[in-house]
């Protein structure tokens, strides 16, 4: 009988949590999850999660693949002495410490998938060697979400820990209250719990994402009401 495996889900600080005790070990995280879900705000703050770890100065290197090509990953040939080198790009870093957070994964050509797929599993690519205490942290929308995802590479995600992110709405009230959120707003969503992430409001389609009906609430949108009441 056939046995499905199907991915953990996970609130942002689980995530967090995760990270902190794999990424150590060599292994990079993937974190599938719907848009405005704090993926990118996990990516950013693990940094100064590390920096406590290990007692040292970790740096966030942001990679966004919607908008960078191959080459910003492998590189440009030039030629000397009649031989092909390969140019490093200056995205990627030449110091120990890093957390490389790879956002829109499935957005780019699956040349930059594949580029970084070798990046995580070798630690080199053409020539260029990622420095000690290099972590990777990769975030990516599903094919389901509207986002123009064109889905993850089965040996790339393979070349990771993938999890989903599960949308933690008294971990957002947490964070409102730690960033001193407007009354009004933290008074609404903790008796709301359920509109911190309105999964019916955003899948209207028989679990995609409906285009007609664009607006749903997430935990970016209400830090984006929060502003605007502020």
């Amino acid at each position: 009988m056939a046995q499905t495996i199907n991915r953990v889900a996970c609130s942002p600080d689980q995530i967090k949590k995760i990270c902190l005790e794999v990424m150590p070990m060599g292994i990079p995280v993937g974190v599938e999850g719907r848009p405005g879900t704090a993926k990118s705000a996990t990516g950013k703050s693990l940094a100064a999660e590390f920096s406590k770890k290990f007692g040292e100065d970790f740096k966030t290197i942001m990679f966004n693949c919607a908008y960078h090509e191959p080459t910003d990953v492998v590189g440009l040939p030039f030629v000397k002495d009649g031989r092909a080198h390969m140019a490093v790009t200056d995205l990627w870093p030449t110091t120990p410490n890093n957390v490389i957070v790879v956002e829109e994964l499935t957005k780019g050509p699956k040349l930059i998938q594949n580029a970084l797929g070798e990046l995580m599993l070798e630690g080199s690519l053409r020539g260029y060697k990622l420095p000690a205490n290099t972590f990777f942290f990769v975030s990516w929308n599903s094919r389901t979400d509207g986002a123009g995802d064109a889905g993850i590479l089965s040996h790339v995600a393979n070349r990771m820990m993938v999890l989903s992110m599960r949308v933690d709405p008294d971990g957002t009230l947490d964070y409102g209250i730690t960033n001193n959120w407007d009354p009004l707003v933290l008074g609404f969503l903790s008796q709301n719990k359920h509109m911190v992430f309105h999964e019916e409001t955003f899948s209207q389609n028989g679990g995609k994402f409906n285009p007609d009906r664009p607006s749903f609430p997430s935990p970016r949108s209400w830090d984006k009401v929060q502003g605007v009441v502020s």
